[in-house]
């Protein structure tokens, strides 16, 4: 028998199985995409074909699509209050394969606000791992965001990034991979647990002494309440961050390129509002920013300069990338369809949209802090490009908090992530996080689960 079922095969649940295969556990992921990002993934439930674990052969257009189609069918959504876009990525290394890198720790803030079990120190050790794991490096301050710093009177430090990603996260890992495994149900008592899955069009159950979800909050919460799990907080206190982003287009300024591993310059300028008591906004919660470049302006694909009336390839382009807390809400949640059911007959989840005059102020005062910020970099002749709104397009990024921790018995989940209700169960994803954070979520995530790992191991060392 397993130690250890891993649900998930991002880069939570690749650093868990990486954890507690060093502790001498036996860990097995489950990944209901493919082991390849660059092929499309497999439908969940079909033979995978001969050549899915080889080099990759050229699709025709019309195969592509048919396939694209069949994948979408099996993981269909739905979503209530505004249509919305969900960033996904069914392969090993999960958004991993789509994310930029960066890495920022939580403030204290967040910590104290937010009604986490621990502060920003007991995460410290955790913190560490996970930037060691990543292979964390930062950047070098561009001359011109340090300028505008101080002509604005704000804070702001080197970028921090991940050089594990993309193909770092597929590299293979110790506990073995199954790829195009799709979890149906799990079952739980003293002793063990149960996993019923999908794979090669059959259900098999495979069996370990634990399970741990880290298959995102969306995807744990319809795999909980699809396993008979019920809590009032199930579902509930989904929450996101409110991403804004502008372009700087500066014609008469030449693009900037740094050696190293972080190939252009970057900066974080932390925490901008509701930093304590003396710097108190109408709402909950704060934003920082984000800023890359000066970039060429091939940076952008021909499309993207067209739509955005870019028709010179001189010049350069500055990311500014505002990232806001959006606060959990009544009628923010996550549920099931009632009737609906996808291509694999699961039930449909439905993201409920909704913002609150507090959502609608802080999303305001980060469009004008991005404008200030924009015209300190700015040069003669430069254009400012609103390229991201959450009002606008809304979309789903970092969805946190649909099964919560906590120190009081009431909530899902104990400060490790061991589920209150359920033996032998724990989730290691951002659905336990109490409030969705300023800033990028990876590395905090990643922290939780080096708590998880060593929650685990004393578990099964206690029944060793």
């Amino acid at each position: 028998m397993l130690d250890v079922i891993v649900v998930g095969a991002g880069p939570v649940g690749l650093f868990l199985a990486d954890l507690l295969h060093g502790c001498g556990h036996q860990v097995r992921l489950l990944e209901a995409g493919s082991g390849d990002f660059a092929n499309p993934s497999v439908l969940p439930g079909e033979k995978p074909p001969e050549n899915h674990t080889q080099e990759r052969r050229p699709m025709s257009r019309v195969a592509a699509a048919q396939v694209e189609r069949a994948h979408a069918e099996a993981w269909r959504f739905r979503t209530v209050g505004a249509r919305g876009w969900w960033a996904r990525a069914h392969a090993v290394g999960g958004r991993g394969n789509l994310w930029g890198g960066w890495l920022a720790r939580y403030g204290s803030d967040v910590f104290e606000e937010g009604g986490w079990p621990y502060g920003a120190r007991t995460l410290n050790p955790s913190y560490r791992r996970a930037e060691t794991w990543l292979g964390a490096v930062k950047g070098e301050l561009y001359e011109g965001f340090t300028r505008a710093g101080r002509e604005l009177g704000v804070q702001i430090r080197p970028g921090t990034f991940a050089t594990r990603l993309g193909v770092g996260f597929r590299r293979g890992n110790p506990a073995g991979v199954l790829t195009n495994t799709v979890v149906l149900r799990i079952d739980t008592d003293d002793q063990e647990a149960a996993v019923t899955v999908l794979r090669g069009g059959r259900e098999e159950t495979l069996r370990a002494r634990t399970v741990v979800l880290a298959a995102s909050p969306i995807e744990t919460t319809r795999l909980l309440i699809g396993s008979g799990v019920s809590h009032p907080m199930l579902g509930r206190r989904l929450t996101d961050h409110h991403m804004l982003g502008y372009i700087l287009f500066e014609p008469n300024r030449p693009h900037v390129r740094m050696p190293g591993l972080v190939p252009r310059p970057t900066a974080i300028i932390p925490r901008f509002v509701n930093r304590g008591s003396s710097d108190r906004r109408g709402y909950r919660g704060g934003y920082s920013l984000e800023l890359l470049g000066p970039a060429p302006v091939d940076t952008l694909s021909k499309e993207q300069r067209r739509v955005l009336g870019i028709d010179t390839l001189g010049g350069s382009l500055t990311f500014i990338n505002a990232i806001g807390e959006q606060w959990p809400h009544r009628q923010r949640y996550v549920d099931l369809a009632p009737r609906a059911r996808d291509a694999l007959g699961r039930r449909i989840p439905t993201v409920h949209f909704h913002w609150s005059r507090d959502d609608r102020r802080i999303v305001e005062e980060m469009k004008s802090t991005c404008r200030e910020v924009a015209g300190a970099l700015a040069s003669p002749g430069a254009a400012l490009m609103r390229i991201r709104d959450p009002f606008v397009h809304p979309a789903i990024y970092h969805p946190a908090g649909t099964f919560v921790m906590g120190r009081e018995q009431r909530t899902p989940c104990d400060p490790w992530g061991a589920v209150r209700s359920v033996p032998n169960l724990w989730v290691a994803d951002a659905s336990v996080f109490p409030s969705g954070g300023d800033g990028h979520p990876t590395l905090t995530v990643l922290a939780h689960t080096a708590r998880v790992a060593d929650s685990v191991h004393r578990h099964l060392m206690r029944r060793a």
